[in-house]
C-alpha cells in the first residue's frame, strides 16, 4: 500500500500541461483491494464532438494515432498503431475489444492482442478501460480514463505505471487535438 501512495503521489506531481484545468488523479483502491487507475480531465468543447474524435475512425487518427480504426459496438474492435508507418491488421498494433458502449456517455474497452514485446501480455487482457464523457458547461467535457483490474503483483504494478503515463498522455493529446487541431503526421517522421 505504502508503495501505491507514493506511486500516485509522484504520478500527480508529474502530471501537469497546458490545460485551463491539469489532468487530475482520480485513482482509487477498490473495497475488494484491487486497485483502479484514473485520470479526467476537462476539455474545451462539447460532449457530442470529443464523442466523435473518440468514435469516428477518420476523427481517432486526427489525434491518437496515425493509424487506427474503432467499430464503437459491443464485440467491435479498436486497433492502432503508432507509428505512420504501420498499417492496419499489422501484428505490431494494439487491438481492443470494446466491451460496452454508451452512445455520447462512456463505451468500455478490453486489450484483446499487445504488440509483440509487450510486457505482461497475459495481465494487460485482464484490465478494463472505461473512457467516460460529462457535460461539464455548454461547450466543456469532462473526460474521464479509468481501468479496472489492477491486483498486486510486480506485473500489475508495472502495468499501472505504464498506463499511468500512457493515459495522462492519451488526455494530453486529445487536449491538443481540441485546441489546435489535427496531428501532422507526416511533419512528426
Amino acid at each position: 500500500m505504502r508503495r501505491l501512495v507514493c506511486l500516485l503521489g509522484a504520478i500527480f506531481l508529474t502530471v501537469s500541461v497546458a490545460w485551463a484545468e491539469p489532468v487530475a488523479a482520480c485513482s482509487r483502491v477498490e473495497p475488494g483491494g484491487e486497485r483502479t487507475l484514473c485520470f479526467e480531465a476537462v476539455v474545451p468543447v462539447e460532449p457530442a464532438a470529443v464523442w466523435a474524435l473518440w468514435s469516428q475512425p477518420a476523427q481517432l487518427r486526427t489525434w491518437l494515432a496515425p493509424v487506427a480504426t474503432i467499430e464503437l459496438r459491443p464485440g467491435g474492435m479498436m486497433e492502432a498503431a503508432y507509428d505512420a508507418a504501420g498499417r492496419l491488421g499489422d501484428d505490431a498494433n494494439i487491438l481492443n475489444r470494446v466491451v460496452s458502449v454508451a452512445p455520447l456517455q462512456s463505451f468500455a474497452i478490453q486489450v484483446a492482442r499487445a504488440p509483440p514485446g509487450f510486457p505482461h501480455p497475459d495481465e494487460v487482457r485482464e484490465l478494463v478501460t472505461l473512457i467516460e464523457f460529462e457535460p461539464v458547461e455548454a461547450a466543456s467535457t469532462r473526460v474521464r480514463v479509468s481501468m479496472f483490474g489492477y491486483r498486486d503483483g510486480q506485473a500489475f504494478d508495472e502495468l499501472y505505471a505504464f498506463f499511468a503515463r500512457g493515459n495522462v498522455w492519451t488526455l494530453e493529446k486529445l487536449n491538443e487535438r481540441v485546441v489546435d487541431g489535427p496531428v501532422n503526421w507526416e511533419a512528426q517522421r
